[in-house]
Formats: C-alpha cells, sequence, structure tokens
C-alpha cells in the first residue's frame, strides 16, 4: 500500500517542478516581447490612454531588463542620478531641514513669551491718555492745548542738557513720566467697538488726564483745570491754573485768547509731572525743587522777555521753595546784568559813581550767593547746572578784578584785582578738570562741548587782570567761534585795551589794535545775535562792565551799540537785602 502511494506521489511531485520552472520562464520576457509591448504602450499613450499604457510599461518594469524610454515615463518621475542622489543625501538634508524647523519653533516661542510679558507689563506699568480739552467755544483751541501739552510733556522727558552755558532751561531736567503718554483716539467701527470692550474687560493700569478751559476771570483772568482720572472715572487729582496766580494776567491782556491759555500749558505739565499718581518720586524733584508752583514760575521766566519781570519769576519762585536751583541760578545770571543807570556816561571820561559802585558790589555779592548754594548742593557726574554755576562764579570773580572796583590802573593791578583774577582761574581750572572726566557723558555732552570757547577766552581774562603778561589775543585767530564766544572776545580786548592805555610803556597803535579788534569782534557778535535771540547781547553790550573804558568812549563802539536804543527809563532802583540764615545758603531778597 505504502509502495502504490510512493508511486502515485512521484510523478505528481516529478510534473510540479516543471510547472514552476514554466511559470518562472514564462514571467520573463524576451527584448523583442518587451520591444512589442512597449510599442502598444506608446500608442496608447498617444491616443490619451494613459492608465493603459502605464500598466503596460509596469509589466515590461517587472518581466524585462529593457530600459524604458524617457517619452514613456511619468512627468513627475524623477531621474535616475537624482534619485540616487537623494537617495544618499536627502536623510541629512531632512535632518538639517527639521533641526531648523525645531530652532525657529523655539524662536517663535521665546518672541510670543517676550511679547506676550511685554504687553502684560505695559497693561502693569503706568501709562496716560491725554483726552483734550473742553470748555472753549473756539474749535480748534482744544486740539491746540493737547499738542502744546503732548510736547511740553515730551520735552520734559528729555534728561539731555541744552547749549546754554549761563543759563538753566525749565524743561531741562528730566521728569518722572511715564513711558506711554499718547492721545486717546476714538474707537470706529464694530471691530474696534469689540476691541475696545475686551480692552476694558482685562486689567490695564491706565490713566487719562482731561483739561477744561474756563472763561477769562475778571480778576483771574484765564483758566485752566486738569484732572488724572482712573479708567472707571474716578478722579484722582485735580488743579485750577489761572493767569494772576503766575504772572500772566498783565501779559494776557491784550493778547489773543488761544495765547493766554496756551501760556498756561506749561504750568499744566509740570503739576503733572510732579503728580504722584503718575509716578513722581519724593525724592527725584527737578532741580531739588520740592514745591510745583516753584518750579512752574520758574520755567515760565523763559519765556517771559521783561528782565524785570522774569526777575519777579524767580523771587516768587524762591518764596516758595528756596530750594528751588534752577532759580537760583537763573536769578544769579540776571543780577550779573548791570541796570543801565550805573553805567558811565558816553561823553567824558569820569568813572562810575560811588553809589553805582555799590550797587553793583551789592549784586554781585548777592549772584555769588546763589551760585555757592547751586555748586554746593549739586554734583559734577550728572548735574549740568553744576558747570554752569562754577562758570558763573569765575565769571563774578572777572567782574570783581576789573571795572568798576579797580581805581589804581590796569598796568599793575591791585591786590583784590590779582586775588580775583587767580581766583577766576581756579574756578576755571576746576571746571576743565570735571569736563575732562564727564565730557563724553550722553547728558552733558551738549553742554560741555559749548564750554570749551567761553572757558578759554575767560581763561584769558582771568590772565589778564591778574596781571601776567599778555599779547594781543585772537586778532589773527581764524577758529570759527559762536555768537557769545565772539561776545566774550570783545569782552576780552576791551579790558586789554584798558590794560595799554594805562602802561606808559605801550604806544598809540597797539591801543588802536585792539579797541578796533574788540569793536570788530563785538560786531560779528551782534550781527548774528540779532537774527538768532532778537538783540540780547546788544542790550548786554550797552551795560557790560567790560566796555567801560575807552572801547566804550570809542566813536565806533558807540554807533554801534545806539542802534534802536530803546529810550531810557529814569526811576530810582531797587534795593535788595540779603538775609542768611545759619547755613549757606540765602533764606530770601527784601526789597527796601
Amino acid at each position: 500500500m505504502l509502495l502504490a502511494l510512493l508511486a502515485l506521489a512521484g510523478p505528481a511531485a516529478a510534473g510540479a517542478q516543471p510547472a514552476s520552472q514554466s511559470q518562472s520562464v514564462q514571467t520573463t520576457l524576451s527584448p523583442g516581447e518587451a520591444g512589442a509591448l512597449l510599442a502598444r504602450a506608446r500608442r496608447l499613450q498617444g491616443a490619451g490612454f494613459e492608465q493603459k499604457a502605464r500598466e503596460l510599461v509596469e509589466t515590461v518594469a517587472e518581466r524585462s531588463t529593457t530600459p524604458i524610454p524617457s517619452q514613456l515615463r511619468a512627468i513627475d518621475q524623477r531621474v535616475g542620478w537624482w534619485r540616487e542622489l537623494l537617495g544618499s543625501a536627502g536623510p541629512l538634508v531632512r535632518l538639517i531641514l527639521e533641526m531648523l524647523a525645531a530652532a525657529l519653533g523655539v524662536c517663535l516661542a521665546g518672541l510670543l513669551c517676550v511679547t506676550g510679558t511685554r504687553a502684560l507689563w505695559a497693561r502693569i506699568e503706568r501709562s496716560v491718555q491725554l483726552e483734550g480739552f473742553e470748555g472753549s467755544s473756539e474749535a480748534t483751541l482744544g486740539a491746540v492745548l493737547s499738542a502744546a501739552l503732548s510736547q511740553a510733556l515730551t520735552r520734559m522727558s528729555n534728561e539731555r542738557a541744552g547749549r546754554r552755558v549761563n543759563w538753566q532751561s525749565g524743561t531741562e531736567p528730566k521728569f518722572e513720566l511715564p513711558s506711554a503718554i499718547g492721545e486717546a483716539v476714538p474707537a470706529a467701527g464694530i471691530l474696534a467697538g469689540l476691541i475696545e470692550m475686551l480692552d476694558r474687560m482685562l486689567y490695564r493700569r491706565v490713566y487719562s488726564v482731561a483739561g477744561t478751559v474756563h472763561p477769562v476771570h475778571e480778576h483771574r483772568g484765564a483758566g485752566l483745570t486738569l484732572a488724572i482720572s482712573r479708567r472707571s472715572g474716578r478722579t484722582v487729582e485735580q488743579v485750577t491754573i489761572w493767569e494772576r496766580d503766575f504772572l500772566l494776567k498783565e501779559a494776557g491782556d491784550g493778547a489773543p485768547i488761544a495765547v493766554r491759555y496756551e501760556r498756561l500749558v506749561l504750568p499744566a505739565a509740570v503739576w503733572l509731572g510732579y503728580s504722584k499718581t503718575l509716578g513722581a518720586k519724593e525724592g527725584k524733584r527737578p532741580l531739588q525743587t520740592r514745591d510745583w508752583r516753584s518750579y512752574a514760575l520758574f520755567a515760565l521766566g523763559e519765556i517771559v522777555p521783561d528782565d524785570a519781570k522774569e526777575r519777579r519769576l524767580y523771587e516768587l519762585a524762591l518764596d516758595l521753595d528756596q530750594g528751588n536751583l534752577g532759580a537760583r541760578l537763573n536769578l544769579a545770571a540776571l543780577l550779573l546784568k548791570r541796570p543801565a543807570y550805573e553805567v558811565p556816561p558816553k561823553t567824558g571820561g569820569g568813572g562810575v559813581a560811588n553809589g553805582s559802585r555799590e550797587g553793583w558790589r551789592e549784586c554781585l555779592d548777592t549772584a555769588e550767593d546763589h551760585l555757592n548754594v547751586v555748586a554746593g548742593r549739586t554734583d559734577p557726574r550728572r548735574d549740568a547746572i553744576w558747570y554752569r554755576a562754577r562758570y558763573l562764579q569765575a565769571v563774578v570773580s572777572v567782574y570783581r578784578g576789573t571795572r568798576p572796583f579797580c581805581t589804581n590802573g590796569v598796568a599793575h593791578p591791585c591786590d583784590p584785582c590779582r586775588r580775583a583774577g587767580l581766583n577766576a582761574r581756579a574756578r576755571l581750572d576746576e571746571l576743565q578738570r570735571e569736563i575732562s572726566v564727564h565730557g563724553r557723558e550722553t547728558a552733558l555732552a551738549s553742554l560741555l562741548d559749548a564750554l570749551e570757547q567761553p572757558i578759554d577766552v575767560l581763561r584769558k581774562t582771568a590772565a589778564l587782570i591778574a596781571g601776567d603778561p599778555f599779547g594781543l589775543p585772537g586778532a589773527s585767530d581764524p577758529t570759527w567761534r559762536s555768537a557769545t564766544a565772539e561776545y566774550n572776545l570783545a569782552c576780552l580786548l576791551s579790558r586789554y585795551a584798558d590794560r595799554i592805555a594805562a602802561d606808559a610803556g605801550r604806544d598809540a597803535a597797539a591801543k588802536r589794535a585792539a579797541l578796533v579788534e574788540a569793536v570788530r569782534r563785538l560786531r560779528r557778535a551782534l550781527a548774528r545775535d540779532v537774527l538768532m535771540t532778537d538783540g540780547a547781547l546788544l542790550a548786554e553790550a550797552r551795560v557790560d562792565p567790560a566796555f567801560d573804558g575807552v572801547v566804550r568812549r570809542s566813536k565806533a563802539f558807540k554807533t554801534l551799540t545806539a542802534i534802536v536804543e530803546p529810550p531810557s527809563k529814569p526811576g530810582k532802583p531797587t534795593r535788595y537785602a540779603v538775609t542768611l540764615d545759619p547755613g549757606p545758603e540765602m533764606v530770601k531778597l527784601v526789597s527796601g
């Protein structure tokens, strides 16, 4: 039985092998068969039967080694060499791209975190919106006052020192104001309304500043009210500013309404700068002034053209706060301007009367008291006013060593004049040492650059009054000088001409050369100053003690300074008595 089964299985197994071999043979196409199939596929492709042609091409590719023509390949099929390149370099390129994508994702996430944090901090940080002014019948007045207030706040946020070497600007010190101050723009449209609604639902530390214009009062003059409110509308701080409170009512009579209200913007900006709600800190008061009204009176001195009214503003500022360093410095600068009634006659060679000399000395003493307080309370590392105070102290010393105090002649100066010259030189040496150390400070660079030429001229003046050997300065100096430097050089040359006139060993030609050069420098200074500051140097030259000698008596000087000379106003001069407390500071000025 077993043998019979084996006999039956043998032929079956033997027949299976040839069948498998025939199947293997059938799967392989000859080159002719492959060529026929490819030709058929080409015809189908030409007839538009892409799918049928693709099946025949696949059959040839599977069952033959015949290469497929490029015409029968798919249009998106890669070329062989490119496929091999992708196979070898593709994984590495993909790895690099994935790493770049991951790095980009990390950077994007970090940027979103930083932006989100800054946005969150912006909502927490104090910000201010200026909502404008209401209450005026003039359509443009509200926009004008809003723009003026925004500009004033921007100037008060700047910490750079100005280039005026003997004057302190009220808007120069940096106030601690919020970094975000802008105009409020009413929302428009449904989308803007939804965004505004969402913004109000989220916490935000924002305050609004709204103004109200008051009608001109018979006694108080024009007035403005400023109110600081929270987002809820609750008023936190409020103030009303009248012209009379800041000595502006008289100046406002006859002026346009818009001008009168715009003058009140400066005190309003100062009040905002002192607001604790908006971030003002008790220990960082500008120019060490604690009372905002005192600082506002000092800052208004910049827009008052009359010296007498300007002086009154500074005195009122010191009455409110004797620590107002800006008012002290500017008042000292005004005291260094000699009154016109103390100028020697234009004809003849007479000197200054004793009473006038005493009045001038009193002004110098008062100015020096103020400057000592300013210099003693400030730091040259950060305070521009320190440099201005030291410069003016040197000017005071120069004035003490020249006319009308020196009566012994200038060829051989007396001991007080010599000491004054040495004291001025010491002040200037200290100034130059500090400038060499702090000259690169961003906040001080502008002022210290402007001080270079005046200090150089003042140093030569100090050497002259101290009795040092001296030649004709500036006769052939090609250096370009500012109007102020030219004026200072004219003062120096005038003193030099006096020195030659008092020296018997000098000839008339040298005196004449010094006089001509002094007038030429003064003419150059006045020609530029009239265009820039409306003749401030011309008014100063008429009373400057530096010209009290031979230059003032010369015809050229008289002709130059007589241009549009204002009529004299006779009157009794006001005397000021200085009252000092036990410390180094002056309490007040008492008129008598």
